[in-house]
Protein backbone atom coordinates (compact mmCIF):
# COMPACT_ATOMS: atom_id res chain seq x y z
CA UNK A 1 0.00 0.00 0.00
CA UNK A 2 1.11 3.26 -1.11
CA UNK A 3 2.67 5.60 2.28
CA UNK A 4 0.38 8.98 1.65
CA UNK A 5 -2.17 6.23 2.29
CA UNK A 6 -0.74 5.10 5.41
CA UNK A 7 -0.05 8.16 7.33
CA UNK A 8 -3.26 7.79 9.33
CA UNK A 9 -3.44 3.95 10.05
CA UNK A 10 0.34 4.38 11.21
CA UNK A 11 -0.60 7.25 13.10
CA UNK A 12 -3.57 5.68 15.16
CA UNK A 13 -1.25 2.69 15.64
CA UNK A 14 1.20 5.27 16.97
CA UNK A 15 -0.96 6.91 19.10
CA UNK A 16 -2.17 3.45 20.57
CA UNK A 17 1.38 2.00 21.51
CA UNK A 18 2.45 5.17 22.66
CA UNK A 19 -0.91 5.50 24.88
CA UNK A 20 -0.40 1.91 26.09
CA UNK A 21 3.19 2.24 26.84
CA UNK A 22 2.45 5.14 29.06
CA UNK A 23 -0.31 3.10 30.75
CA UNK A 24 1.81 -0.08 31.52
CA UNK A 25 4.96 2.24 32.47
CA UNK A 26 2.27 4.16 35.47
CA UNK A 27 0.98 0.42 36.36
CA UNK A 28 4.52 -0.69 36.54
CA UNK A 29 5.33 2.26 38.91
CA UNK A 30 2.53 2.24 41.29
CA UNK A 31 2.28 -1.86 41.32
CA UNK A 32 6.19 -1.28 42.47
CA UNK A 33 4.87 1.28 44.75
CA UNK A 34 2.14 -0.74 46.33
CA UNK A 35 4.52 -4.32 46.89
CA UNK A 36 7.23 -1.80 48.59
CA UNK A 37 4.23 -0.35 50.73
CA UNK A 38 3.34 -4.13 51.38
CA UNK A 39 6.33 -5.08 52.77
CA UNK A 40 7.11 -2.49 55.06
CA UNK A 41 3.36 -3.31 56.50
CA UNK A 42 4.65 -6.34 56.61
CA UNK A 43 7.81 -5.60 58.23
CA UNK A 44 6.46 -3.24 61.39
CA UNK A 45 3.48 -6.14 61.69
CA UNK A 46 6.20 -8.71 62.26
CA UNK A 47 8.01 -6.85 64.73
CA UNK A 48 5.36 -6.01 67.03
CA UNK A 49 3.96 -9.39 66.44
CA UNK A 50 7.04 -10.16 67.62
CA UNK A 51 7.20 -7.61 71.02
CA UNK A 52 3.56 -9.44 71.43
CA UNK A 53 4.20 -12.84 71.66
CA UNK A 54 7.50 -12.47 73.98
CA UNK A 55 5.50 -10.76 76.38
CA UNK A 56 2.99 -13.15 76.11
CA UNK A 57 5.37 -16.33 76.28
CA UNK A 58 7.12 -14.82 79.56
CA UNK A 59 3.73 -13.89 81.43
CA UNK A 60 2.19 -17.16 80.81
CA UNK A 61 5.56 -18.56 82.41
CA UNK A 62 4.90 -16.54 85.20
CA UNK A 63 1.34 -17.31 85.32
CA UNK A 64 2.17 -21.05 85.49
CA UNK A 65 0.26 -21.22 82.05
CA UNK A 66 1.10 -22.71 78.34
CA UNK A 67 2.70 -20.39 76.25
CA UNK A 68 0.53 -18.72 73.35
CA UNK A 69 0.96 -20.43 69.59
CA UNK A 70 3.45 -18.94 67.62
CA UNK A 71 1.70 -16.65 65.10
CA UNK A 72 1.80 -17.69 61.44
CA UNK A 73 3.78 -14.67 60.28
CA UNK A 74 6.58 -15.35 62.93
CA UNK A 75 6.55 -18.97 61.61
CA UNK A 76 9.31 -19.70 58.53
CA UNK A 77 7.88 -20.20 55.02
CA UNK A 78 8.42 -24.31 55.13
CA UNK A 79 6.04 -23.72 58.44
CA UNK A 80 3.48 -22.40 56.49
CA UNK A 81 3.65 -24.17 53.17
CA UNK A 82 3.27 -27.90 55.25
CA UNK A 83 0.28 -26.28 57.59
CA UNK A 84 -1.32 -25.42 54.35
CA UNK A 85 -3.78 -28.41 52.44
CA UNK A 86 -1.89 -30.37 50.07
CA UNK A 87 -2.76 -30.07 46.28
CA UNK A 88 -3.02 -32.36 43.93
CA UNK A 89 -0.40 -32.35 41.56
CA UNK A 90 -2.36 -32.08 37.98
CA UNK A 91 -4.28 -29.05 39.96
CA UNK A 92 -1.49 -27.43 40.19
CA UNK A 93 -0.61 -27.31 37.04
CA UNK A 94 -3.91 -27.25 35.30
CA UNK A 95 -4.50 -23.71 38.04
CA UNK A 96 -3.07 -20.31 37.02
CA UNK A 97 -1.19 -18.38 39.16
CA UNK A 98 -2.27 -15.37 40.38
CA UNK A 99 -0.61 -12.58 41.02
CA UNK A 100 -0.97 -10.48 44.02
CA UNK A 101 0.15 -7.02 45.15
CA UNK A 102 2.83 -8.88 46.97
CA UNK A 103 3.92 -9.97 43.33
CA UNK A 104 4.55 -5.95 42.10
CA UNK A 105 5.08 -5.61 38.49
CA UNK A 106 6.44 -8.79 36.74
CA UNK A 107 7.99 -6.45 34.03
CA UNK A 108 10.93 -4.19 33.36
CA UNK A 109 10.33 -0.58 32.16
CA UNK A 110 12.73 -1.67 28.80
CA UNK A 111 10.74 -4.84 28.34
CA UNK A 112 7.52 -2.98 28.31
CA UNK A 113 8.69 -0.44 25.90
CA UNK A 114 10.49 -2.59 23.86
CA UNK A 115 7.26 -5.34 23.63
CA UNK A 116 5.29 -2.19 22.73
CA UNK A 117 6.89 -0.61 19.94
CA UNK A 118 8.22 -4.13 18.51
CA UNK A 119 4.64 -4.75 17.51
CA UNK A 120 4.15 -1.04 16.03
CA UNK A 121 7.45 -1.59 14.69
CA UNK A 122 6.17 -5.16 12.81
CA UNK A 123 2.51 -3.85 11.67
CA UNK A 124 4.34 -0.90 10.06
CA UNK A 125 6.78 -3.10 8.15
CA UNK A 126 3.47 -5.46 7.34
CA UNK A 127 1.75 -2.20 6.05
CA UNK A 128 4.48 -0.71 3.86
CA UNK A 129 5.98 -3.86 2.55
CA UNK A 130 2.60 -6.04 2.06
CA UNK A 131 2.91 -6.46 -1.75
CA UNK A 132 6.94 -7.99 -1.12
CA UNK A 133 5.07 -10.64 1.76
CA UNK A 134 2.21 -11.73 -0.49
CA UNK A 135 5.06 -12.27 -3.29
CA UNK A 136 6.74 -14.38 -0.51
CA UNK A 137 3.55 -16.23 0.77
CA UNK A 138 1.58 -16.51 -2.69
CA UNK A 139 3.55 -19.94 -3.90
CA UNK A 140 4.14 -21.08 -1.13
CA UNK A 141 -0.10 -20.40 -0.21
CA UNK A 142 -1.11 -22.10 -3.58
CA UNK A 143 1.17 -25.17 -2.86
CA UNK A 144 -0.32 -26.12 0.34
CA UNK A 145 -3.71 -25.47 -1.21
CA UNK A 146 -2.67 -27.87 -3.79
CA UNK A 147 -2.16 -30.59 -1.01
CA UNK A 148 -6.11 -30.13 -0.34
CA UNK A 149 -8.25 -33.14 -1.82
CA UNK A 150 -10.58 -30.67 -3.26
CA UNK A 151 -8.57 -28.14 -4.45
CA UNK A 152 -5.94 -30.20 -5.71
CA UNK A 153 -7.90 -30.35 -9.69
CA UNK A 154 -8.44 -26.79 -9.45
CA UNK A 155 -4.32 -26.59 -9.86
CA UNK A 156 -1.61 -23.58 -8.83
CA UNK A 157 -2.83 -20.81 -10.48
CA UNK A 158 -6.52 -20.99 -8.85
CA UNK A 159 -5.11 -21.58 -5.53
CA UNK A 160 -2.28 -19.06 -6.11
CA UNK A 161 -5.22 -16.00 -7.40
CA UNK A 162 -7.56 -16.92 -4.16
CA UNK A 163 -4.85 -16.59 -1.97
CA UNK A 164 -3.60 -13.13 -2.96
CA UNK A 165 -6.97 -11.80 -3.40
CA UNK A 166 -7.85 -12.93 -0.01
CA UNK A 167 -4.91 -11.67 1.76
CA UNK A 168 -4.90 -8.44 -0.32
CA UNK A 169 -8.82 -7.94 0.81
CA UNK A 170 -7.59 -8.90 4.60
CA UNK A 171 -5.04 -6.18 4.62
CA UNK A 172 -7.07 -3.64 3.05
CA UNK A 173 -9.87 -4.18 5.76
CA UNK A 174 -7.04 -4.18 8.54
CA UNK A 175 -5.62 -0.88 7.67
CA UNK A 176 -9.45 0.48 7.41
CA UNK A 177 -10.61 -1.27 10.40
CA UNK A 178 -7.91 -1.01 12.32
CA UNK A 179 -8.58 3.44 12.89
CA UNK A 180 -11.68 2.22 14.39
CA UNK A 181 -10.37 -0.78 16.40
CA UNK A 182 -7.27 0.19 17.34
CA UNK A 183 -8.18 3.01 19.81
CA UNK A 184 -10.59 0.59 21.19
CA UNK A 185 -8.43 -1.96 21.93
CA UNK A 186 -6.03 0.70 23.45
CA UNK A 187 -8.85 1.84 25.46
CA UNK A 188 -9.41 -1.79 26.55
CA UNK A 189 -6.15 -2.62 27.72
CA UNK A 190 -5.72 1.30 29.16
CA UNK A 191 -9.02 0.24 31.34
CA UNK A 192 -6.95 -3.06 32.45
CA UNK A 193 -3.94 -1.13 33.73
CA UNK A 194 -6.16 0.68 35.65
CA UNK A 195 -8.31 -2.53 37.01
CA UNK A 196 -4.54 -3.89 38.24
CA UNK A 197 -3.76 -0.80 39.79
CA UNK A 198 -7.42 -0.96 41.57
CA UNK A 199 -7.34 -4.57 42.79
CA UNK A 200 -3.82 -4.33 44.00
CA UNK A 201 -4.80 -1.46 45.89
CA UNK A 202 -7.91 -3.09 47.61
CA UNK A 203 -5.44 -6.12 48.60
CA UNK A 204 -3.48 -3.98 50.21
CA UNK A 205 -5.80 -2.24 52.38
CA UNK A 206 -7.52 -5.81 52.96
CA UNK A 207 -4.15 -7.04 54.42
CA UNK A 208 -4.03 -3.73 56.29
CA UNK A 209 -7.16 -4.60 58.08
CA UNK A 210 -6.36 -7.93 58.79
CA UNK A 211 -3.10 -6.83 60.17
CA UNK A 212 -4.73 -4.49 62.49
CA UNK A 213 -7.13 -6.61 63.61
CA UNK A 214 -4.64 -9.12 64.74
CA UNK A 215 -2.92 -7.04 66.82
CA UNK A 216 -5.88 -5.57 68.25
CA UNK A 217 -6.59 -9.32 69.38
CA UNK A 218 -2.61 -9.96 70.65
CA UNK A 219 -2.88 -6.55 72.31
CA UNK A 220 -6.09 -7.47 74.36
CA UNK A 221 -4.53 -10.80 75.11
CA UNK A 222 -1.50 -9.20 76.43
CA UNK A 223 -3.60 -6.63 78.77
CA UNK A 224 -5.87 -9.61 80.26
CA UNK A 225 -2.50 -11.63 80.67
CA UNK A 226 -0.56 -8.62 82.55
CA UNK A 227 -4.09 -8.05 84.87
CA UNK A 228 -3.80 -11.43 86.18
CA UNK A 229 -0.60 -11.15 86.78
CA UNK A 230 -1.05 -8.33 88.68
CA UNK A 231 -4.30 -9.66 90.52
CA UNK A 232 -2.17 -12.84 91.23
CA UNK A 233 0.81 -10.82 92.84
CA UNK A 234 -0.90 -8.97 95.02
CA UNK A 235 -0.90 -9.12 98.71
CA UNK A 236 -3.80 -10.74 100.40
CA UNK A 237 -4.65 -7.91 102.35
CA UNK A 238 -4.67 -5.62 99.48
CA UNK A 239 -6.73 -7.90 97.32
CA UNK A 240 -9.48 -7.59 99.66
CA UNK A 241 -9.90 -4.45 99.59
Amino acid sequence: MPLPLLIIPLAVAGGSALAQTIAKLKTHSRLNELRSELEGLEAAHREEMHLHYDRQTELCRRLGMPGPELPQVLREPEEVVASEQPVPKWRRLLRRRKRTVADGSPHTRLGIIGRQWAGFTAGTVWRTSSATILNIVRPVAAKLLGFLPKLGAAGGAGGSIATSTGLRFALSAFSVVGIVVGPLLTGWAIAREVRKVQKARRELESTRLERELELTDWASRTMELQQQLEAATLPTGAALL
